[in-house]
């Protein structure tokens, strides 16, 4: 089983809209977060490694488990992937 509700933005710690994964280690943010972070400087945030937009990558089998769990709350039964 995953624990879909564990992934959260590594930097707000807020459920994610829409997820990005850095090309750099794998770590999934949303889009609004790490562009907003990219404004102020092109940087990882995690690696500190230069980085731009064109570096996210959307983590859209995420997405959809994550769409699939909250279906699986709203109507009250398990979530099974």
């Amino acid at each position: 089983m995953v624990h879909v509700i564990s992934h959260r933005n590594a930097l707000t710690r807020s459920p994610h809209r829409w997820l990005l994964k850095l090309c750099t280690g794998g770590t999934v943010i949303d889009r609004v977060t790490i562009e907003r972070s990219l404004l102020d400087n092109e940087i990882n945030p995690f690696s500190r490694e230069p980085m731009t937009t064109d570096d996210l990558v959307p983590d859209d089998e995420l997405k959809v488990r994550i769409q699939k769990w909250v279906a699986a709350r709203k109507a009250g039964v398990p979530f099974e992937e």
